[in-house]
C-alpha cells in the first residue's frame, strides 16, 4: 500500500469525492463565494473545491 504522502492532492480529492459521507461544492473560476462558520470568515473567488466530510 502506498504512503498517503506519495499521492498528489488532486488524487486525494478525487478519492474523497467518491465517498458516501462527503459533499463537494465546486466553485467555478472567477465565481465569488463566502463562507461563515463560527468565527471563521472567508470571501474569495474560484476556482476552488470545497469538501465537507461528515464524520
Amino acid at each position: 500500500m502506498n504512503n498517503i504522502t506519495e499521492f498528489k492532492i488532486k488524487e486525494l480529492v478525487e478519492e474523497l469525492k467518491k465517498r458516501e459521507a462527503v459533499k463537494t461544492i465546486i466553485i467555478d473560476p472567477h465565481e465569488k463565494y463566502e463562507i461563515n462558520a463560527g468565527r471563521t470568515q472567508r470571501n474569495d473567488a474560484g476556482p476552488v473545491n470545497i469538501i465537507i466530510v461528515y464524520d
